[in-house]
Parts: C-alpha cells; sequence; structure tokens
C-alpha cells in the first residue's frame, strides 16, 4: 500500500473513530454470540472404520459431466458405479431413507421428520468432478483416479471439490441412524451429477421435481466457503492472521459477453500505419480494460465481512474502518482501497470482466483479417445486472465505437444471488455447528463472504426464500486454495472426519424445531 493510501487509510480512521464516539455501543458483541463462540466440543469418535476407505474407493471414479452430451454425461460408467458403491457402503440409510434417481443420475434423499409442519432442510452436494489432465506438466504425486491414502491424506480429484461432501454426509446420516436419531424436521439430501457443467440436468431437474411437489424449504446447504487457517491474507497484506470461517451468504451472477471488432484487411505486406487493423483496434480494447476496471462498489455481503472481521484485526485504525463498513463516507473510499488490494480481494468490491478468448479471424499467414472478437466472461456483483456490464464494455471500447459491436452471449447467464441474513437463527446454527467442531485451539472467527464462484444452489434458492448458505467444514491453507481444480488435489484424513462431525452436528440443529435450538450450550453438549 503506497504513502497516498496510508494517508487517505488514516484519515478516514478519524472519522471512523468520530462515529465510535457518537455511538459507543453500536459494536458491541452480542452476549449470546459471545457464548457460542466460547463453546468448543470435541469430535464425536463414533465415526465407522471404514470412512477414510470408502471416501478413498468414491474418488476412483472419474465421474466427469460433460456440457455437450446429452443429460451431461458422455461416459454412464463410472456414474453407476458410484452409486453402486453408495448403495453397498450405506444400506441402512437407503434402507431408511427414500431415495428417488433423478435424470437416471442424481439423486434425492428424504429423511421424514417426525413434524410436517416443518419446512424441510436441504443438504446438497454434487458427484460430478472436473477433468484431470495427466502427463508432461502435471506432475500428480498419485494417479487423480486412484483413490490413493498415503502420507494422512486421501488423494483424488474431487477430494476438495467435492465429493468429499457427498461422503461426509452420508457417513453422518449413516451415525445419526445408528445412534437412533428422528428429526423433527425432514432432512433432503440432494446429489448433482452436472455442477461442474451447470447443474441444469442434475440440482435443476431436483429443484424442479421439488417444485412440482409444491416443497418449500427451510434452508439449503450447499458447498462455497471454507476454514482460512492462515486467515484472511494475500500476497502482499494480512488483515486477519487468526484462522478464519467464512460462510457463503451469497454468490455472484455470471455473463459472457463478446467484443466484436471490424477492421482493414488486405496484403500482409502492406499493413495499414494508422491503427486501423483488427489487431490494432483489438489491442487498444485490452488496454482500456486493463487501464479501466469496473468502479468499485463495497456492499452486502461485503460489508457483512468486514464488520465480522473487525475484531480480529489488530490495527486499531483499520479495524475502526472495517467496523464503519456501511457508513456513506467511509464506504465509497474502502471500497476504491479493496479495490487496490490484489486479485484476491478485488473480485469482492468489483463486477469483474475477465477476456477469455481472442480471435483475430486470420485465413491464411499472408492475409490481414478483417473481423475479429474478445470473449469476455463477467462476474457480477449482487445490485449488477446486464446493463452494467453493457455499460461498461460501451465505456472501453468507446474510441473505437464505429467498428466494434457488443453481443451478450445467451449460454450460461445466471444473475447475481440473493444475500442470505448474517444474522438470525439460521445464521447461527451454522455458526453454532462451525464452532463446536471444527474450531482449532486458538479460536476461530467466522464471517459471512461473497462466492466469487457459482454452486448448484441457485437452483434451490427460490424454494428457500433466498436462505441459501455455503459452506465446506474443510481447514485449508493458501497452498490448499490451488489444489482445487488443480494438481494433487487431496484432503486430510483428520480433515474429512472432522466434517463428518459437523454435518452430524448441523443436521441435528437444522432438523430440529425452534424450541429445540435454543437449547444453549448446555442443549448442544447433551445431544452432540
Amino acid at each position: 500500500m503506497g504513502r497516498s493510501l496510508h494517508i487517505i487509510v488514516l484519515a478516514l480512521a478519524v472519522v471512523a473513530y468520530g462515529l465510535l464516539k457518537a455511538a459507543p455501543g453500536a459494536f458491541r458483541q452480542d452476549p449470546e454470540d459471545a457464548a457460542v463462540q466460547q463453546l468448543q466440543l470435541e469430535l464425536d469418535a463414533e465415526v465407522e472404520r471404514g470412512a477414510v476407505g470408502r471416501l478413498a474407493t468414491a474418488l476412483s471414479f472419474a465421474t466427469l459431466a460433460n456440457s455437450s452430451a446429452p443429460n451431461h454425461i458422455g461416459n454412464p460408467a463410472p456414474f453407476q458405479q458410484l452409486h453402486d458403491f453408495l448403495e453397498r457402503s450405506f444400506p441402512l440409510v437407503y434402507e431408511r431413507l427414500k431415495h428417488e434417481r433423478v435424470s437416471e443420475y442424481s439423486i434425492l434423499f428424504t429423511w421424514q421428520g417426525s413434524n410436517p409442519e416443518l419446512r424441510p432442510v436441504l443438504a446438497m452436494s454434487h458427484m460430478d468432478v472436473v477433468p484431470a489432465p495427466e502427463g508432461p506438466g502435471y506432475n500428480w504425486t498419485h494417479p487423480p483416479f486412484s483413490g490413493t491414502v498415503a502420507d494422512g491424506y486421501i488423494w483424488g480429484r474431487g477430494a476438495l471439490d467435492v465429493k468429499v461432501t457427498v461422503l461426509q454426509q452420508l457417513e453422518a446420516v449413516a451415525a445419526l441412524l445408528r445412534q437412533g436419531y428422528a428429526p423433527q424436521r425432514t432432512i433432503l439430501l440432494a446429489f448433482g451429477h452436472d455442477e461442474e457443467v451447470g447443474g441444469g440436468s442434475g440440482a435443476g431437474a431436483m429443484a424442479a421435481l421439488l417444485a412440482s411437489r409444491g416443497v418449500e424449504l427451510e434452508l439449503v446447504l450447499d458447498e462455497g466457503g471454507i476454514v482460512l487457517m492462515d486467515g484472511v491474507s494475500g500476497p502482499n497484506f494480512k488483515l486477519v492472521e487468526r484462522p478464519v470461517a467464512l460462510i457463503g451468504t451469497a454468490e455472484k451472477g455470471i455473463e459472457d459477453w463478446e467484443i466484436r471488432v471490424a477492421g482493414v484487411g488486405g496484403h500482409s505486406s502492406m499493413p495499414p500505419t494508422d491503427g486501423s487493423s483488427v489487431a490494432a483496434r483489438i489491442s487498444r480494447v485490452l488496454a482500456a480494460m486493463d487501464a479501466y476496471p469496473t468502479p468499485t462498489k463495497l456492499g452486502a455481503p461485503v460489508t457483512d465481512w468486514l464488520q465480522a472481521l473487525a475484531p480480529a484485526v489488530k490495527l486499531a485504525p483499520l479495524r475502526m474502518l472495517l467496523q464503519n463498513a456501511n457508513n456513506w463516507i467511509v464506504n465509497p473510499v474502502l471500497g476504491q482501497l479493496l479495490g487496490q488490494a490484489g486479485k484476491e480481494i478485488n473480485p469482492f468490491v468489483r463486477t469483474t470482466c475477465g477476456v477469455v478468448q481472442i480471435e483475430a479471424g486470420g485465413i491464411a499467414h499472408n492475409v490481414l483479417p478483417r473481423s475479429g472478437s474478445i470473449k469476455v466472461n463477467c462476474r457480477l456483483l449482487p445490485g449488477h445486472d446486464s446493463s452494467f456490464v453493457q455499460e461498461y464494455l460501451e465505456m472501453v471500447t468507446r474510441k473505437e465505437a464505429a467498428h466494434v459491436t457488443l453481443h451478450k452471449l445467451p449460454l450460461g447467464s445466471v444473475p447475481a444471488s440473493h444475500v442470505a441474513a448474517s444474522s438470525g437463527p439460521h445464521w447461527q446454527l451454522i455458526k453454532q455447528a462451525i464452532l463446536e467442531t471444527l474450531q482449532p485451539p486458538g479460536g476461530l472467527q467466522v464471517a459471512p463472504y461473497l462466492v466469487s464462484g457459482m454452486t448448484d444452489s441457485r437452483h434451490y434458492s427460490s424454494l428457500a426464500g433466498g436462505r441459501v448458505y455455503r459452506f465446506c467444514p474443510h481447514r485449508y491453507t493458501r497452498a490448499d486454495i490451488g489444489r482445487v481444480h488443480g494438481v494433487d488435489e487431496r484432503i486430510a484424513a483428520e480433515d474429512f472426519l472432522r466434517g463428518i462431525g459437523y454435518y452430524r452436528r448441523i443436521l441435528q440443529l437444522a432438523s430440529a424445531d425452534e424450541s429445540s435450538t435454543e437449547a444453549g450450550p448446555e442443549g448442544a453438549a447433551a445431544t452432540a
């Protein structure tokens, strides 16, 4: 951070301090919340001995979705092998819960609750994984579909994203069934087969099935946030040093646009000298996009995230700024500061437009192209829509307007999600389950955040009134993040088992009626 930014931070901190003096009680911690944070239960040891081996076997099936294949499945054999394996491995779950195959390869479980007046809770995951290239440049320690258990880890594609949570949820339900647990609220488990290519045939079909039955959901639990053991940091900054559990309360939207560029063709031996070639015009558009990113916007859930992190920030001026993230003076300048904090933080305060493909349109080595294109993938903040993106693209192409046309591509366009509450009963029960089962000895900060990618939960959001929370019960270091969709995907066996404990607890809390979930630490300890 440069000297001028330091001056701005200090100036804003003075403003923030004045605001705090004017409202001395504004940022006191909720006493009930403090009590929950102090509660930390031991992981229940009743985890079936073969759980690690079952995950390893599940990872050995190369369940690859294919966007161009019917039902999004090019090779059905690994999916059928996985289904057969799950049914053999969890006989009690298949015996006691209603199970339905949807679109042939997705599966919907229903654990009927004792009180039909309570809306069901839906826990979800997906069985498909992304491809795992091998060969030169891909140095896998263990083959990606070997399901190897070595050095305290379970290795394989899907160990992090997110076949692992299919197994964790089934292990948790099996354990609850063995102990005789009976939910009051119906529990649904929905495992899709094509999330990595949009989820339309899997989660989309299951959501449509539930909607046709008139099902209204109380809560949806999906993948998204994780426990960052290194805290919140980037290459050049350290915002929070203690571990942070991030619960995704919203996710960005997605749109694809094409910028078509016309230019002067002709023989390559006589290229134009006035900048009228396709290549010159494309280069100017790219330079403008790089020089003029979209304006920053600091809103929910990012403001919620900053305020939740504030108590763990050591630098007092910065802590006061984060506490005042919603203040009309602090907010816009803080947004600009965060937009300069690096690629890890920038997506939280900007609708991003990334260039993913450039076509120069050449037809031969000695012919100048007459047309070309730039394809842009945009990830939209909550509150931004197609008109925002179009206005931005018109701005960066203004100097080439006579030679440029903009086209919104129809495939894959999804608006930003609803922002779920980061307070209240649903938030608190997820936070309670995290603190009881995942909290390391030094403590854990729990915060909402904005998921920059997309999940299958968007298919169910309307059934739950937007009450969607995205969290995976796994501890990550910065090095682990690169393993997602990368080489050497793996999860520590200890972390996998700890996550089973989390799902046991969250399903208990979420499937109880309101009077049971308000039992407090004593009640929680008695049922864990």
